[in-house]
């Protein structure tokens, strides 16, 4: 039964993991395809925030990287009067007190997609000129906080912070969702 407990402490629902709320709105398999949906949801959200001031936008634009390797980058994103093209790639991960967490991430998508700029570069120059591509690895917390690279970002970019409000609340109506779903599902 639901929300009984037992004697172990594994995920009633994979049974790999330690049921933990990290675990549960982080990466077990049973929510897998809510988890995905919060991160769609967040990444939709923040292309239409872009186009709204002017940006053409790309939602999961392949790229083979300078290593061969194949990847998806979220948002790639230009604008005629930019010299710069946005490659944006918002992360919904559980809060920690780790400080270091948003630059770990920044980090993280950097070294990912900073490898695919040449590709890019290919891909778009007819279309949009030469472009000095810009990545941002946005850490959003899977309990609706946005971490100081976000809240840059949308100052950067003269995003309306209501609307960075609006994403937040959402990822946490998801992530509520995603628990209900773990404990009462089928």
């Amino acid at each position: 039964m639901p929300g009984v407990s037992s004697e172990s402490t594994l995920c009633r629902r994979c049974g790999k993991e330690k049921e933990t709320p990290f675990h549960v709105i982080g990466s077990c398999s049973y929510n897998g395809l809510l988890i995905n949906s919060r991160h769609h949801n967040t990444k939709h959200q923040l292309r239409q925030l872009l186009e709204k001031k002017g940006y053409h936008c790309y939602e999961e634009v392949f790229a083979v990287d300078c290593e061969g390797s194949r990847r998806f980058s979220d948002i790639i994103a230009f604008r005629d009067d930019d010299p710069r093209a946005l490659i944006v790639d918002p992360t919904i991960r559980y809060e920690t007190n780790d400080l270091d967490k948003a630059s770990n991430v920044e980090y993280e998508k950097h070294q990912i997609y900073s490898k695919c700029v040449e590709y890019y570069n290919e891909k778009y120059f007819p279309i949009y000129g030469n472009k000095e591509y810009k990545v941002y690895g946005l850490l959003f917390g899977s309990r609706g906080t946005p971490s100081t690279s976000v809240i840059n970002f949308f100052r950067t970019f003269q995003l309306d912070l209501k609307d960075l409000n609006d994403i937040c609340l959402d990822i946490l109506i998801n992530s509520i969702h995603i628990i209900h779903h773990h404990i009462y599902g089928n």
